[in-house]
């Protein structure tokens, strides 16, 4: 059997629905504001390292089809045209 527990057992409860106050949902927005406020900063620290991932991912790239050039042409140096950008 399920006990229910009524507003004369909880004084405090009587005549409250099941809302939030206003008061309640403003902590709630300025506790989210804080916590923002704390976290934006170190994620955009974390965008400048990123990038140099990218950038160091992509020169391995590059050396990594230099190598598999000169495997399948005899160790020969791709050529650069003119206009190339090598």
């Amino acid at each position: 059997m399920k006990r229910v527990l009524h507003s004369r057992y909880l004084p405090a409860l009587a005549g409250q629905g099941n809302a939030f106050t206003r008061l309640e949902l403003l902590a709630v927005i300025a506790v989210l504001g804080l916590l923002a406020g704390v976290v934006l900063p170190a994620l955009a620290q974390g965008k400048p390292r990123a990038q140099q991932a990218i950038c160091f991912n992509n020169l391995r790239m590059v050396g990594q089809a230099m190598l598999l050039f000169n495997a399948e042409n005899g160790q020969m140096e791709p050529m650069a045209d003119a206009g190339s950008w090598l």
